[in-house]
């Protein structure tokens, strides 16, 4: 489950930090290129790491458990 297949999750510099049965964090810096209007990260971004997250713990459970 490596984040650098996923080109956007590579734009983004996403790191898969920690991943077993029921748990899954996902982390990425907060670089200026990412953020609004008003400096804070973009919804864009955040949404991303959220899909992504969701998405690998999915793929974790069933690989770790053996059930999908």
């Amino acid at each position: 489950m490596a984040t650098s297949r996923m080109p956007l999750l590579r734009t983004l510099a996403v790191e898969l930090d920690h991943v077993r049965p029921g748990e899954l964090t996902l982390s990425m810096p907060a670089d200026p290129a990412w953020t609004q209007q008003h400096g804070y990260l973009h919804a864009g971004a955040v949404a991303t790491l959220a899909d992504s997250a969701c998405g690998y713990a999915a793929i974790a459970c069933c690989r770790l458990t053996g059930t999908c």
